[in-house]
């Protein structure tokens, strides 16, 4: 029993080590109970019925009947798995009982679905939703550049690149008004990630001026904002160029802009190379009301494509994912990551996995919380549900805090 909890009592090997003793002695078939065996079992039991092995139990979560069984003798405890610190012990030996006798499908499989369904957001319109994000540092170019800006159109999926040597807040959104507002019309919403420049006052306030609606993704939870599947695909483009051009890549990236294979169909229309052969004022009328019939054919299509898609990969994410929600004032730990919450995301060794407690303060969105820490009152916004779970007090003797 002692090994089945040997986890949760510190210096187990230690205190064990004179009743292991007295097992290895094969050739003496006298078992002695000498002062420091019977200190060690006694010690032992003690560890078994203080925390936090025995504590008072939560009859808001639910029981565990654990059994074992010999020839001559059952064994039975009642426990509660404290989630995240208690699994079980002896999965393999009970599984490896278990497929002795039974057997169904996924039987070995072990996979805690994560937190979260997916939001389904199908634009009805090109240049409705766009998404912005940086990419680089990249090599330094002879014209300066070093950075890629990346705008992406919800709807239609065309994607649109330019190259900055610098990446202040104001030549961001003096780009993004002259190059693509300018010539797209105003959208009506932005996403971006929460990068420096997209979270500072000037360029927010642009976008505010234009009526403009703002939204960012969730702390290290990109993946709704598209841009950043683009970027994905972008740098392994940069990356075939040859060693003695990486420093033109600012001039080359139109030809990557090509090789995209973006739907020029769903911006342009089929047939923009008979603008030449326009000769009078009626064929230019002409051809503008049959494009303009054509186009509204295929964003409709696209519309009813976009649908279907979304329906399909909605119904895939959801089967490894739960429902889970938060309510203000609910109490929460968040996975750890390091530094802040603008450092990198790898978890140095020997870290917590998660910290807190932490209060949701608000829900910004139908997956993202504010959180404010319960330590020194410091407020993180925004994080994903996928990031956080239930804290239980009676498990934060095992939590460590921030």
């Amino acid at each position: 029993l002692t090994g089945y909890y040997r986890r949760f009592i510190k210096n187990y090997a230690e205190i064990a080590e004179p009743l292991f003793e007295s097992i290895r002695e094969k050739h003496n078939p006298v078992f002695v109970f000498t002062p420091d065996r019977q200190q060690g079992f006694e010690l032992l039991k003690e560890r078994l019925i203080s925390a936090p092995i025995v504590t008072y139990p939560n009859f808001d979560h639910p029981f565990m009947l654990q059994l074992d069984a010999y020839d001559y003798g059952l064994g039975a405890v009642l426990a509660q798995n404290i989630e995240g610190i208690s699994n079980h012990l002896g999965r393999r030996k009970t599984l490896h009982r278990l497929a002795i006798r039974f057997h169904w499908g996924g039987m070995r499989r072990r996979k805690r679905k994560k937190e979260g369904l997916m939001q389904s957001h199908v634009v009805q319109s090109p240049w409705h939703t766009i998404g912005v994000d940086l990419t680089g540092p990249l090599p330094k170019t002879p014209r300066g550049n070093t950075y890629i800006l990346v705008v992406v159109d919800y709807f239609t999926k065309w994607a649109e690149f330019f190259p900055l040597g610098i990446i202040k807040s104001r030549n961001i959104g003096q780009l993004l008004h002259d190059e693509v507002i300018c010539r797209r019309g105003i959208p009506v919403k932005v996403v971006s990630d929460n990068g420096a420049q997209f979270v500072a006052d000037v360029f927010r306030e642009t976008l505010t001026i234009m009526g403009i609606r703002h939204r960012t993704t969730a702390l290290y939870h990109p993946q709704s904002n598209l841009s950043e599947r683009v970027n994905r695909t972008l740098k392994l483009m940069l990356a075939i160029f040859p060693e003695h051009n990486k420093e033109s890549w600012d001039i080359r990236i139109f030809n990557v802009c090509r090789e995209l294979k973006l739907p020029l169909d769903l911006m342009y229309g089929p047939e923009t190379d008979v603008l030449d052969e326009l000769k009078s004022s009626e064929e230019v009328r002409a051809y503008t009301e049959r494009l303009k019939a054509i186009l509204a054919s295929a964003h409709q299509s696209a519309r009813e494509n976009l649908e279907i898609a979304q329906q399909g990969r909605k119904f895939l994410y959801d089967r490894h994912r739960k429902d889970v929600q938060f309510k203000e004032d609910d109490l929460v730990l968040m996975a750890n990551t390091s530094e802040s919450a603008l450092g990198k995301w790898a978890l140095p060794k020997l870290a917590p996995k998660w910290i807190g407690p932490f209060r949701i303060s608000r829900k910004i969105g139908p997956l993202d919380y504010e959180l404010v820490s319960l330590e020194d009152g410091a407020v993180v916004s925004s994080i994903h549900v996928e990031r956080l779970k239930q804290y239980h007090r009676s498990s934060s003797i095992l939590v460590p805090n921030a």
